[in-house]
């Protein structure tokens, strides 16, 4: 995953970016906004610009691992019963229920609101599950025709091209140069400092693979769609 922070430091510009939840309900007075909403905002403010990118499903599935273990599952018995990190990898992508919500999460951020639970104190591992979010309007139909109305989309096959067209797009509509205006963070984990997505990823057979996205269609098929159709259109 990584982590888009706009220096905001100069007052003119209200920026939003709580993480994790409790979110506060009222966001018009912000000029940016980054959280775990859905289409929350999209649904809630006039004219909002939206920019939205996504990630190879099989990779944000194995990045999305590494992050939530360090956090949740290094010291749960589900997983301390396997000693290698890979196995470990295995039971949380094809046998861990709790989190068969992560499939097709990006399908679900860009289709649907988050539940009420979302914006009051919550649980951080019943959170994690899965981020509060409903789940009645997933589909790729649905989903392709919320990307077309959005003013920029991308993957993250072209990430620096994707940030440069929000750093200008937005420091000029606010007429305010920074000399770093992005700071990007990578916050993938990086288990015993050897483990990261690609390393994992190239110990994956190619049944595992399928099997990913298989579990993700629907991601697959919008990452594809939105690589085969980069948009900017402020």
């Amino acid at each position: 995953m990584a982590n888009i922070v706009f220096n905001t430091k100069d007052k003119k510009i209200k920026s939003f970016t709580n993480f994790p939840p409790p979110y506060n309900k009222n966001l018009s007075e912000y000029d940016y906004i980054q959280a775990h909403l859905g289409t929350y905002p999209i649904n809630s403010l006039n004219n909002l610009t939206v920019g939205c990118m996504l990630r190879d499903p099989v990779d944000r599935s194995i990045s999305n691992f590494l992050w939530i273990y360090e956090k949740l599952l290094k010291n749960n018995k589900k997983y301390s019963k396997y000693k290698d990190i890979k196995d470990k990898l295995r039971y949380y992508l094809f046998d861990d229920k709790f989190y068969f919500d992560h499939r097709n999460i990006q399908a679900r951020f860009i289709c649907n609101e988050p539940t009420d639970k979302v914006f009051y104190k919550t649980n951080y591992k019943e959170w994690s599950k899965n981020w509060y979010l409903k789940n009645d309007k997933t589909s790729f139909e649905f989903a392709k025709k919320q990307l077309d109305s959005f003013n920029f989309t991308g993957t993250t096959d072209n990430f620096l091209f994707f940030l440069k067209n929000i750093e200008d797009w937005f420091f000029e509509k606010h007429d305010i140069v920074f000399k770093n205006k992005i700071e990007l963070k990578f916050l993938e984990s990086n288990l015993y400092e050897k483990h990261t997505t690609k390393s994992l990823k190239e110990t994956l057979y190619k049944y595992e693979t399928d099997a990913i996205i298989n579990n993700n269609i629907i991601d697959f098929n919008l990452y594809n769609y939105v690589k085969e159709n980069n948009k900017w259109k402020p």
